[in-house]
């Protein structure tokens, strides 16, 4: 029952609300099995596609997180199997039980002292020894891991028939006692990064593997290294080769800021590589840690704003031209993107400029505006944060 353990998300024998299901699917993610089984009744349908739309893509996204999770899933089968604990452990694991009720007393988030938490989506960064209050829309999940964390994760699947062979080259600890370690040291603007030949073998075992790795919340490189030689970087309007192309290179994401590394030829199982990472600004510049929010988590809110605000021009006659700072907040990312040399100054914009100008654009500029998305707008983006009250 350890690593078996599972619901059916959605519940058994009732059709669930759309946000019920939403939740349901997102908790199943991160579940050690994943499945929306239920009675066979044509009113009962689990179908991600015959929800209202506004939760279809959290629903899709979801699914599809499921499966580039595959390979920690894996790990954690195996850690299971070892050490004879759950994959997911209950609260009462980490807190006081009443021991007339066996409830937990307290329902706080626990995190482990003497650590930083980052959000698994956002970047953001909390801390064990403060206390803070946190909130997240129906986009968005409290799934936090320890900063410095190495998740080992698939590429997203493009199709069903990809889902297990393109995840194989990705499992970063195989079984039968055979490891692959990957460490990381951080000294002023350098990151180094390493990664171990394979502690032993089997026969099936595979001899090389290619590699994708994201390092997510900082600034982009100004040089990359593989065993001292340096890999080209890739701008966004040229990266077209992906995980399909033969040579090596990286690139950034400005949407997430990270600095994503394609290590495309094959390297050998049986020997250890380094990769440096020359980065343009420290990991702990203030517009990575000191700001109010997180620019990655704040950025999808404000995407995903814009759609609702785009969605009511069929409604309410609610026009772009109503608020060009929000449609100029939500760019921020692709901008980025395109120019990563720019990230400090856009971050800067989008903090000081474009996010108090699109909650005023919201609170006063949209005349035609539904008071109840209006107010749902404003909580989402924080509004408080950035204009006077």
């Amino acid at each position: 029952m350890h690593f078996h353990f599972n619901h059916n998300l959605g519940g058994h024998t009732e059709e669930p609300d759309p946000e019920l299901y939403t939740g349901w699917i997102q908790w199943g993610a991160f579940s050690p099995m994943f499945r929306t089984h239920c009675i066979k009744n044509s009113n009962n349908d689990r179908r991600i596609w015959t929800f209202p739309w506004i939760y279809q893509n959290n629903l899709a996204r979801f699914t599809r997180l499921r499966q580039t999770l595959i390979p920690y899933i894996y790990i954690a089968a195996r850690h299971t199997y070892d050490s004879d604990l759950a994959v997911v452990l209950s609260l009462y694991y980490r807190q006081s039980v009443d021991t007339k009720t066996g409830l937990v007393e307290n329902w706080s988030i626990w995190f482990p002292p003497n650590f930083q938490w980052m959000n698994f989506f956002t970047s953001d960064l909390s801390s064990s020894s403060s206390s803070t209050t946190k909130s997240f829309t129906l986009d968005e999940m409290p799934v936090y891991a320890q900063a410095g964390s190495i998740i080992p994760v698939s590429p997203e699947p493009r199709s069903s028939r990809e889902r297990i062979g393109r995840a194989h080259s990705y499992w970063w600890i195989i079984e039968r006692n055979t490891f692959t370690y990957f460490e990381y040291t951080v000294s002023d603007n350098t990151l180094q990064f390493s990664v171990s030949a394979a502690t032993s073998s089997f026969s099936s075992f595979p001899t090389s593997r290619t590699y994708e790795i994201q390092l997510r919340g900082i600034f982009s490189a100004s040089n990359v290294l593989l065993n001292n030689v340096t890999i080209p970087f890739e701008p966004f309007n040229e990266l077209i080769h992906g995980q399909d192309g033969t040579t090596n290179g990286y690139t950034y994401d400005g949407s997430t800021l990270s600095i994503i590394i394609y290590i495309r030829q094959p390297m050998s199982t049986s020997q250890s590589f380094e990769i440096q990472i020359q980065l343009l600004e420290s990991i702990t510049h203030p517009y990575l840690v000191q700001v109010p929010t997180s620019f990655v988590g704040l950025l999808a809110r404000c995407q995903s704003a814009k759609a609702r605000l785009d969605y009511e021009w069929g409604i309410k006659t609610v026009y772009m031209d109503d608020y060009p700072l929000l449609l100029d907040a939500a760019a921020t990312g692709l901008r980025i993107t395109h120019s990563p040399a720019t990230a400090k100054d856009e971050l800067n914009a989008f903090f000081h400029e474009r996010m108090p100008g699109a909650c005023d654009e919201i609170a006063n500029k949209i005349t035609n505006l539904d008071p109840n998305l209006q107010s749902i707008l404003l909580a989402q983006l924080q509004c408080n944060l950035f204009i006077d009250k």
